[in-house]
This record gives C-alpha cells, sequence and structure tokens, in this order.
C-alpha cells in the first residue's frame, strides 16, 4: 500500500460521507484544505475536525474562481463534492444537476484555464478503466 505523506491534498465535499473518510486517513501526515458548502457537514463531528493540519475553505465547486484560489498550492487534488440524497434531489433537481454535472467538470478544465492546479493529479480529467472518458451518448432506434 502507498503512503501518502507531506503532501497538501485539495478536498472538495471534504464534510460529507467519503471526503471526511478520506480526510481521517490523511490528516496526519498532510496538509488537508476542505473546501466544501457545508450543506451536510460530516466533518464537524469527527474526532479530527480541529486538527491543526486541516483548512477549511466554504464555497461552491460552481464558483470557478473561488474553487481556483482555494486550490493553489496544491499537490493532490480530490473531488468529492457532489449532492447526493433522494430528498436534497426530489427538493432541488436543477441544483442537483447543475453541481454533479457542471460542478465535477470544472476539474478537467486544461491548467491553463485553471492556474492553481499543477501537476498531472489536477490537470486531466479522471479516467475510468477505459482510456476514454465517459460521454453520455444519444439513444437512436434500431
Amino acid at each position: 500500500m502507498t503512503t501518502i505523506k507531506d503532501k497538501t491534498i485539495f478536498i472538495t465535499g471534504g464534510a460529507g460521507f467519503i471526503g471526511s473518510t478520506i480526510i481521517g486517513r490523511l490528516v496526519e501526515d498532510n496538509q488537508i484544505v476542505v473546501y466544501d458548502n457545508l450543506f451536510r457537514d460530516s466533518l464537524k463531528d469527527k474526532p479530527f475536525s480541529g486538527h491543526p493540519n486541516l483548512r477549511l475553505v466554504q464555497g461552491d465547486v460552481l464558483d470557478f474562481e473561488s474553487l481556483s484560489k482555494a486550490m493553489a498550492g496544491a499537490d493532490i487534488v480530490v473531488h468529492c463534492a457532489a449532492i447526493a440524497g433522494i430528498d436534497t434531489v426530489i427538493i432541488s433537481p436543477v441544483t442537483t444537476m447543475r453541481v454533479n454535472m457542471v460542478g465535477s467538470p470544472t476539474f478537467s478544465r486544461p491548467p491553463r484555464a485553471c492556474p492553481a492546479a499543477t501537476g498531472s493529479s489536477a490537470s486531466r480529467p479522471a479516467r475510468s478503466s477505459g482510456s476514454r472518458p465517459f460521454v453520455p451518448r444519444r439513444r437512436t432506434t434500431p
């Protein structure tokens, strides 16, 4: 198992369930910057919420300028921000779509569009097991 040490790790959605779980494993040996709107805020109840290696930035993944500034200096970027939960989706379907479908591609912008993102982990889109990113296709009738 590879250990990550002495890095600055930027985590969107870090106050959510998955993001805060990742933080719990990395915060002792790294500087963690959490970028989250704090809607759910699972982070506040964690034993490491006041850890000196943890910095919280309240923000929205749809705000590219703030996101870029907060990401400055990160060695590793982990994108966990999303809206989940059927109740939230039913109440705010448009917001859910914007955050989940518009917020995520923010991280696939080229480095020149996001000067704060450096290194290969932050400058190219996440890939699935294939060689190309997932692109939805329109159904055609036979």
